[in-house]
């Protein structure tokens, strides 16, 4: 039982996971991540300094929403406080603000901007190592009478350029494509393409650019639309208002804040033009309407003076007051009835000739329909039917007739006309049915004057006949000055409240994000190398990876050895770490058995520390004045004697199993410091090892040993490779399995569980060499021990001397990050 528990108290529990290990795991390996710090700061700077900066340039427009009549609708006399003027100025459509953004960018308007500006010649500045686009400073232009392909892009170079002349190559890929000397200012025919160079007086002197390269670039049209939609950004302000921003993001700041202004001034242009063409249309049929108007009151004054004439008429007989106000009032209201009926037929005409036609043309607005609420439903359906067809003409300049978007805009106009007829039918019912009631009423009132002589009935029908065309008339003359003086207002709908401007501070790239962006993949490299490092790593690299594994106990574990230049580190006075773990080690040992003679130590494979974890273990009982022997029983690649640099007299193990040896004298090596230990050597290697092991002289051997010593330490070969441990496990009272940190892998430990579960070893234990103390193996965090170094398979690799080359030293810690 007490065995047991000290058997308990010897293995190694499993360690708890703490935060602090990965933190130190990754504090061990931060000469790299300063590395790659460096590495991604140096890639950001290069990126910062010859990327193409990109500028963003904006502007703000206010789209006006006017709350009164339309043109002729003035309301001085419904007491709006407008004046003529004041009302011909205004308009009462309504704002949509979704529909302006379209119109603004509209690829027809778009289109029309660049090849008018000839926005797709782009202009360069050609550096060592990029181009640079150049606007308002280049100090050439390029003027394109025609290009062979319009659909594909050109380009050349241009060198030496001076006053006069200038070279030019053409980048066409074409190896036999040579440079030409051209003059400014002339027509030049190169390959189809007509074009000619200018000089730019307003850019700086040609000295700044004699020894200068320049990069022209023609797009076609459709390809630079598509591109300058992409950059543009065309939005409402907020829900609230009617104001419109501008975004475009490019190359040059100067190009993006000309483009915009561009634009702005493209759109207030065409929006003149569409309300002088519907002011033009309406001028005409006033003036036309007023002509005829002119001639019906001559007419009718004509014949009221002769029915004056022929009747002696000097003026009509006052009746009673309050049948002249009423009849007044009725005749009164009769004759606005009147001249709107003449207004509705001035439109009527106009409708009946499109529908006699077919053919769509503008109608006039606001001509006097005013009819209680049907006037904005009449005038709105007139301006919406004008409005599609001034949008058909204009891109039917640009598209064919049978284009889907002309047949779409066909529709629509259609259904626009027919909304027209239906308001205007509306307004002719309440008309009539006004009027028929004003008769009614007056038909009433004519009762009452029955005793009125009939020439004075006449006499009024004919002055009524001329107060309505008096009446029309006037109300002609006034809509004409009105729409004059509209159709020769420059007042747009459209208010600028911020030309185009920008910083000349790029927002790409974005110096911040991108350093930002390199502190974090320079942490993020070494993180992910060290995670699949990780991750693909099957070697021993902690305590907790055997304990996965295997339920076998720990009974020691040697630090990793630096520095040291000899090959046994245990001696009587040292107190090196190494010493004081194989000390630990003798302990452990002698807690678990007490009457231990024979310490049998092997491993899976070759090059896990077995000689060296052998010698130093009989030399650390040796140091207690215990008699020690050393047994060099690996028969195929003996180490111990020949590392230690002892004469070798070619006499050992296999002299005595093989021939007629029955005591132990001459068959051993001594020591210098160390007279209690002896060290058998392999002697002659055998032909038949694993069948020299199977000899009953080896268990001679062993008692003979026991007789004259008081440990055994026996250095076996490895048992994965070869049988020859197995047939010495029997002999041994502890087995110490050497388990190497980053070298042993741990499917290995796999075979240490079957020898225990077969019963191939007497108490098997595992001792954990080369190990290295720090956080990247995530064990034994702040133990405070730094090793260096690692070695091979015997002792020439296992005491490397340190370097001072730093070169050197860097090199094999980039290695061990990769490889260890």
């Amino acid at each position: 039982m007490r065995e047991e528990q000290n058997e308990k108290n010897i293995k190694l529990s499993k360690e708890k996971f703490s935060p602090n290990e990965i933190l130190y795991k990754y504090l061990s390996y931060l000469p790299y991540f300063f590395i790659s710090l460096l590495l991604t700061y140096f890639v950001a700077v290069i990126y910062i300094r010859y990327s193409n900066p990109i500028y963003q340039a904006s502007a703000q427009i206010l789209v006006k929403s006017n709350q009164e009549n339309d043109i002729g609708g003035s309301t001085k006399s419904t007491g709006s406080g407008l004046d003529l003027i004041e009302s011909s100025l205004l308009s009462n459509k309504q704002v949509n603000i979704e529909n302006e953004i379209l119109v603004l960018s509209s690829p027809i308007l778009l289109a029309k901007i660049i090849k008018n500006y000839n926005l797709n010649f782009i202009y360069y500045s050609v550096g060592k190592i990029r181009k640079i686009e150049i606007y308002n400073e280049r100090p050439f232009t390029v003027e394109a009478l025609q290009w062979k392909d319009s659909s594909k892009s050109l380009a050349f170079y241009l060198n030496n350029l001076n006053h006069n002349s200038v070279d030019i190559q053409f980048n066409n890929n074409s190896k036999s494509q040579k440079l030409q000397r051209i003059k400014l200012g002339e027509w030049m025919n190169i390959d189809d393409n007509i074009f000619r160079i200018n000089y730019n007086d307003s850019s700086k002197t040609l000295k700044t650019f004699s020894n200068q390269t320049f990069y022209f670039v023609y797009n076609p049209i459709n390809s630079y639309l598509r591109q300058l939609e992409k950059q543009l950004n065309i939005s409402s302000h907020s829900k609230l208002s009617t104001a419109i921003d501008f975004e475009l993001k490019g190359f040059n700041q100067e190009k993006n804040i000309y483009i915009i202004n561009t634009l702005i001034n493209e759109f207030q242009i065409s929006n003149f033009e569409d309300k002088r063409s519907i002011l033009l249309t309406t001028l005409d049929f006033i003036s036309n309407r007023l002509q005829f108007i002119t001639n019906e009151l001559k007419n009718v004054e004509l014949d009221l003076k002769k029915f004056k004439t022929n009747n002696k008429i000097v003026d009509i007989p006052s009746q009673s007051n309050l049948l002249l106000n009423e009849k007044s009032t009725l005749e009164k209201a009769l004759i606005d009835i009147d001249i709107k009926t003449e207004a509705f037929k001035f439109i009527q005409t106009e409708i009946n000739k499109i529908i006699t036609s077919k053919i769509y043309t503008i109608l006039p607005e606001n001509v006097g329909i005013d009819y209680n609420e049907s006037k904005r439903s009449a005038n709105s359906s007139i301006s919406n039917y004008n409005y599609l067809v001034l949008k058909k003409q204009r891109e039917l300049t640009l598209l064919g007739i049978n284009s889907p978007i002309i047949q779409d805009l066909n529709n629509q106009i259609e259904a626009a006309f027919k909304g027209v007829i239906i308001s205007l039918q509306d307004i002719s019912q309440a008309l009539n049915i006004e009027k028929k009631s004003i008769n009614n009423k007056l038909v009433n009132i004519d009762i009452s004057f029955r005793k009125i002589p009939a020439e004075e009935n006449l006499y009024l029908n004919i002055k009524r006949q001329q107060n309505v065309k008096e009446g029309l008339y006037l109300y002609l003359l006034q809509k004409r000055e009105e729409t004059a003086i509209s159709s020769a207002s420059k007042i747009s709908n459209y208010k600028i409240l911020e030309f185009g401007n920008g910083s000349s501070k790029p927002i790409l790239p974005n110096v911040p994000i991108i350093y930002f962006i390199a502190i974090i993949v320079g942490i993020l490299i070494p993180t992910l190398i060290i995670a699949i490092k990780d991750l693909f790593n099957d070697k021993i690299n902690n305590r907790n990876n055997i304990i996965d594994i295997t339920k076998l106990p720990i009974i020691g574990e040697i630090g990793h050895v630096g520095g040291f230049k000899q090959n046994l580190i245990v001696a009587n006075k040292s107190r090196n770490v190494i010493a004081e773990q194989f000390r630990i080690l003798r302990t452990n040992i002698s807690l678990i058995i007490k009457d231990t003679k024979i310490i049998m130590i092997t491993s899976t494979t070759s090059g896990e520390g077995k000689s060296f974890i052998a010698l130093n273990t009989a030399a650390v009982y040796a140091i207690s004045n215990k008699k020690v022997a050393l047994l060099e029983f690996d028969l195929r690649k003996p180490r111990i004697i020949k590392n230690l640099g002892i004469g070798n007299k070619n006499i050992g193990i296999s002299n005595f199993i093989n021939e007629n040896f029955n005591n132990l004298d001459g068959l051993y090596y001594s020591i210098e410091g160390f007279p209690t230990l002896d060290i058998y050597g392999c002697g002659p290697l055998p032909s038949n090892p694993s069948e020299i092991l199977l000899s009953e002289k080896v268990l001679l051997f062993f008692n003979l040993l026991k007789e004259k010593y008081d440990y055994i330490i026996v250095d076996t070969a490895p048992i994965g490779l070869v049988s020859d441990t197995l047939n010495l496990l029997k002999y041994a009272d502890i087995t110490l399995y050497i388990v190497r940190q980053r070298y042993t892998s741990k499917s290995q430990l796999y075979f240490i569980d079957e020898l225990e579960k077969n019963q191939l070893a007497n108490n098997l234990h595992i001792i954990i060499n080369d190990l290295k103390i720090g956080g990247r193996y995530n064990n034994y965090s702040g133990y405070g021990y730094n090793y260096y170094n690692s070695y091979g398979y015997g002792y020439e690799d296992y005491f490397n001397k340190e370097t001072k080359n730093i070169f050197i030293t860097l090199f094999r810690k980039i290695k061990n990050l990769f490889f260890n």
